[in-house]
């Protein structure tokens, strides 16, 4: 599905895709091996990531030419909780709208 999102103006594929030519399809193709690659690559740095962490027993660690740190990160703040903002337009207080391109592969 192709997504075209331009703030409240959204075009799905049903309304406005086009059917691209084979140099198109071949991108496509290519782009989704990519993207395969690049999920399963994330699946491995994450799997990584955890048996370092669990390797470092809670504290810095230098090894290999890296050094992996731990820096606490505050929580983000759940605005909808907050009853003084309850009454209060969030939407005023919002950056500008930005296109997003969205590919997926086509179900068939």
């Amino acid at each position: 599905m192709l997504l075209l999102s331009t703030g409240t103006n959204a075009i799905t594929f049903h309304d406005a895709a086009i059917e691209r030519d084979e140099k198109w399809v071949a991108k496509a193709r290519e782009f989704a091996i990519v993207k395969k690659t690049l999920k399963e690559l994330r699946e491995t740095e994450d799997r990584l990531q955890k048996e370092l962490i669990e390797l470092s027993e809670g504290v810095d660690s230098r090894g290999g030419g890296y050094i992996f740190t731990c820096t606490p990160r505050l929580g983000s703040v759940q605005y909808k909780d907050i009853p003084e903002l309850k009454d209060v337009n969030l939407e005023r207080y919002r950056g500008e709208s930005v296109d997003v391109w969205k590919i997926e592969m086509e179900l068939k």
